[in-house]
């Protein structure tokens, strides 16, 4: 017993927590705010958060803001409710939106909206990646895509799957008109 709580403390010491609450001891310099910013977002990119369980994150980044309620639209809204009603085993469904200005957030009020659900005061927060994590780019918003390119290759790298969502063979089998 006495070993178990002493590995924990010196974990703590060393851990992530270790590592906040050395952080916290260093005196900010006003010249270095944006020193201390990259700081914090390296730290977080290197520390996962652990989450209960792994994510499915899913692109709905063109119904978010307009659903034609046709083709695309159809399919993406169909998958959804499928994945939402019937998440796949080990997996939470967090449906996600790209900016074309960058980056990706929980899309908590369409997601509420969506499913019927009166606004109980969620807010789409920036999205959070893990390895391990499935980013299904459902979708169809090249522009979105194309926007977080190098956002995805570091995903990919970081250990989260992406996988894209195909709707027309045509630009391959008629590259020539495409």
């Amino acid at each position: 017993y006495a070993e178990a709580i002493e590995a924990a403390y010196t974990t703590a010491e060393l851990g992530p927590v270790g590592l906040v609450d050395a952080l916290a001891k260093i005196e900010p310099h006003q010249k270095c705010n944006g020193e201390y910013a990259a700081l914090a977002r390296a730290i977080v990119s290197s520390i996962p958060a652990r989450p209960v369980m792994r994510q499915l994150l899913v692109d709905v980044s063109t119904i978010v803001d307009e659903d034609l309620k046709t083709g695309i639209q159809r399919v993406t809204r169909g998958v959804l409710h499928e994945l939402l009603e019937n998440p796949p085993p080990g997996f939470r469904v967090e449906p996600v939106y790209g900016r074309n200005s960058g980056g990706y957030r929980y899309a908590r009020k369409y997601t509420l909206e969506f499913l019927g659900i009166p606004d109980i005061g969620l807010t789409d927060a920036p999205a959070e990646f893990n390895p391990g994590d499935l980013f299904f780019i459902l979708d169809w918003n090249c522009n979105v895509a194309l926007a977080n390119r190098q956002m995805l290759k570091r995903l990919r790298n970081k250990g989260v799957r992406i996988q894209f969502m195909v709707y027309d063979i045509l630009p391959i089998m008629m590259p020539k008109y495409f």
